[in-house]
């Protein structure tokens, strides 16, 4: 407020003021005013209005007011600013309550969920586009013998009355066969191995004749040749061009036996609708075995790219906690090395404070479920695969405390194990910043993925992973079991570790000194590094309560439809004196909104065709005006073809856009760009002949 303001203030609370008693002490009461109302909720001053004619009730004590107003100097006349003016005749030294203001925009919503491909698979093992994409293995391996039951029947009832000769017979008896198994076979591109023993082709790495491991088979594809290529040479006995060597082969395979053959070796009476690939990624099209994805099904676990199984959380950070907060008993934390509480006594009880040891985890309660499913598929993986011993055995949510697992950002491959300890009903994973930091992240709210250590050991594979550029990264290539805080990223160098900050702090933050100047007043990380105070004594300012209370999840994550998000957004700048809701909603218009519109009418205008059924993508529509593409017998998919970006799709802010410039008066310049659009949309979807009849 401005001097003349501050000073009607001070003169109405030191008239009109009344002191009462409350359960919570004297309290001064002041009769409502609107304008002196608007006053104090300018200045930030905490109150609120009781009472059946009501009345303005400040909260703070009425020592701690008169004393900031002071009682015994008169305000001055003339002063520089308010705060100057009031300071004058306070009888405490007041400063500048607002300090120094930042902006900031939001980061990304929450998460906390398992890692599911688009969409979730549960094998890396293909399938063709035999049913176009359907990916569940046991609804084709049905279709299959449905199709090669028909031809079966085609093949028998055939004209019984024509006289036959039996040389015709034999021949149609062999034409009839070859559908069979056309019908019945999917044609896959696999990896071709052969058995060092026995000379058995597969694609299996270990040989269905003997069970020796097989090795990668590399061959010439000219033309009448495919002899195998010696690995020393790299070219085939008969010198042919070396650009023909080949890794794999397009063999037939049927996915109805595949599937009855894993589950025979893993023990199961169900495949529980295991889903697969439609094609695989690596080099060396090197698939995974089937009987895990049944395994995996069985569990509902769903496997990434690299054959593990993840949990996304966004990462927060912690260093100390209570043992009711993260649900873990004082008994179970004891085994765990936690004998005594941040301030060196024993730990007796649920409610003392202990410094969390920085590789322990606190993971959300949905996240521990997960991974006692994982758990579970892995113990299956070990007695039914591997011929082992179960592990884990979790029977239980609390059978996850004190297992290790990895921590792994999506832009590096490096892990860094770590420790569960406890769980929270925040979508966050708690953390010491030592540990979000040896991710290669500096605890600002990224996501990352938590793997259960015995799931990364036996089920990564780097052969699993894409061909393409950027293939290693969200790999887990690199395991760090011990974290070195010296080794991580030196922005969790510069925390905090003082229990209190000094006076002099606080003077040096008033006049917006550089942080390096306070170094030797407020005790940092980077002071204890090389040292044994580098791991434990780190203090803190404020205590908390629950480390989640609060809103769990946040309203952009909980509203549904963009329209939702913004108008709760708009709404809470229009609440907001610091906040221009007119900028706002111009902001989300031009940066947001208009740009959207215009990048999808742009890829609407040179979108591709699509077949509906197989999905064969074409730059133009054919003559035909259906599918073209042919199957590996020669018949023409003859499906319509649908357009891959709608009309809906850029349409689908159009009519927000519209209701924000009516509603908050916006520039003529965004009216004029809507227009624009609208009339580039009308061009594009409304004919003349429309328009005119229209008319």
């Amino acid at each position: 407020g401005s001097v003349t303001d501050i000073r009607e203030l001070r003169k109405w609370i030191l008239a009109k003021r009344k002191v009462k008693s409350s359960p919570n002490g004297d309290r001064i009461h002041l009769p409502v005013q609107k304008k002196f109302k608007s006053l104090l909720e300018e200045l930030g001053i905490p109150h609120e209005i009781t009472g059946k004619r009501g009345s303005i009730v400040l909260t703070d004590s009425p020592a701690t007011i008169m004393a900031q107003l002071g009682t015994g100097a008169s305000f001055p006349k003339k002063a520089e600013n308010a705060l100057t003016a009031l300071s004058s005749c306070s009888e405490v030294i007041l400063r500048d309550k607002l300090g120094f203001a930042i902006g900031a925009r939001m980061g990304r919503p929450e998460k906390a969920e398992e890692r599911k491909m688009r969409p979730p698979v549960q094998v890396l093992f293909p399938v063709g586009r035999k049913m176009a994409t359907e990916r569940n293995m046991e609804k084709i391996a049905r279709s299959s013998e449905q199709n090669s039951d028909q031809v079966l029947l085609e093949s028998y009832f055939q004209d019984d009355e024509e006289d036959e000769s039996e040389e015709d017979s034999k021949a149609e008896e062999s034409e009839a066969e070859l559908v069979f198994m056309d019908k019945k076979d999917t044609t896959l591109e696999l990896v071709n191995r052969t058995c060092p023993d026995c000379g058995e082709a597969t694609y299996k790495s270990r040989c269905p004749k003997c069970g020796t491991h097989t090795k990668v088979q590399r061959w010439c594809s000219q033309e009448g040749c495919g002899l195998p290529v010696d690995d020393s040479s790299e070219q085939c006995p008969h010198k042919h061009d070396p650009n023909l060597v080949r890794s794999t082969r397009r063999i037939q395979v049927d996915i109805r036996s595949l599937l009855e053959e894993a589950k025979e070796e893993v023990d199961e009476p169900h495949a529980y609708n295991v889903r697969a690939v439609l094609g695989l990624t690596n080099k060396l099209k090197i698939p995974e075995y089937l009987g895990k994805g049944i395994l995996r099904a069985k569990h509902e676990v769903y496997c990434y790219r690299d054959g593990t199984a993840r949990f996304d959380v966004t990462d927060a950070p912690m260093t100390h906690f209570k043992p009711y907060e993260v649900g873990v008993s004082v008994a179970k934390l004891r085994e765990m090395g936690y004998l005594v509480d941040h301030n060196g006594e024993s730990l007796v009880s649920e409610n003392q404070t202990l410094e969390l040891k920085v590789q322990d985890i606190v993971v959300p309660e949905n996240g521990g479920d997960y991974l006692v499913r994982v758990g579970r598929f892995v113990d299956d993986c070990l007695e039914k695969i591997y011929g082992l011993e179960r592990y884990y055995n979790f029977k239980s949510l609390d059978d996850i405390v004190g297992q290790l697992v990895v921590g792994l950002a999506p832009h590096t491959s490096a892990g860094i194990i770590g420790r569960i300890v406890g769980f929270t009903n925040a979508s966050v994973c708690y953390a010491h910043p030592y540990w979000h930091a040896a991710k290669r992240r500096n605890c600002d709210g990224d996501e990352d993925a938590i793997i259960l250590v015995l799931d990364a050991l036996i089920n990564f594979s780097k052969e699993y992973l894409p061909a393409g550029r950027g293939r290693f990264m969200d790999a887990p290539l690199v395991l760090s079991v011990i974290l070195n805080p010296e080794e991580v990223d030196d922005e969790s160098h510069n925390i905090e570790v003082c229990s209190r900050y000094p006076a002099e702090f606080y003077e040096m933050v008033a006049e917006a000194k550089h942080p390096s100047a306070a170094e030797g007043l407020v005790d940092i990380v980077s002071s204890r590094l090389g040292s044994a105070a580098q791991y434990e004594g780190l203090g803190f300012t404020h205590d908390t309560s629950m480390i989640d209370s609060g809103p769990r999840n946040s309203k952009y994550k909980l509203l549904g439809t963009m329209a939702e998000k913004l108008e709760a957004q708009l709404e809470l700048a229009s609440l907001l004196d610091a906040v221009d809701a007119r900028d706002v909603a111009e902001r989300v218009l031009s940066h947001h909104f208009i740009r959207d519109i215009r990048g999808n009418l742009r890829a609407y205008s040179t979108q591709k065709i699509q077949c509906r059924k197989c999905h064969s993508v074409y730059r133009r529509i054919p003559l035909s005006g259906t599918c073209t593409r042919r199957d590996s017998r020669g018949v023409i998919c003859g499906e319509s073809l649908a357009l891959t970006v709608s009309e809906k799709n850029i349409s689908k802010y159009l009519s927000v856009a519209e209701k924000m410039i009516s509603e908050h008066d916006l520039s003529e310049y965004l009216k004029q760009r809507l227009k624009l659009i609208n009339a580039s949309l009308d061009s594009m979807f409304v004919s003349e002949q429309t328009a005119f009849e229209n008319l």
